[in-house]
């Protein structure tokens, strides 16, 4: 009977609590600039429009950008490890 189950296993790294607070204040800081982008588009300003919202993507990018770059960096790591 548990052959037929699938399980899925959850690997956390275990980080320090200044990491997990940067990525809080970065996804706030996301929230802020897409209210802001909304709040412009209704009212029709759209040169604060264009400006929020290119600091959202860029914001965006760049958050993403470095969770790649740790995530390639930590499998690389953990490929050189297990050989």
């Amino acid at each position: 009977m548990a052959k037929d189950k699938k399980y899925i296993n959850l690997r956390i790294r275990k980080k320090p609590w200044y990491v997990w607070l940067l990525w809080i204040v970065w996804f706030l800081w996301l929230l802020f600039w897409l209210e802001i982008a909304v709040g412009s588009a209704k009212e029709m300003e759209t040169q604060a429009f264009v400006i929020s919202f290119v600091v959202f993507m860029l914001s965006l990018a760049g958050g993403i950008s470095i969770w790649i770059w740790n995530y390639r960096k930590n499998n690389r790591s953990n490929k050189n490890k297990k050989k």
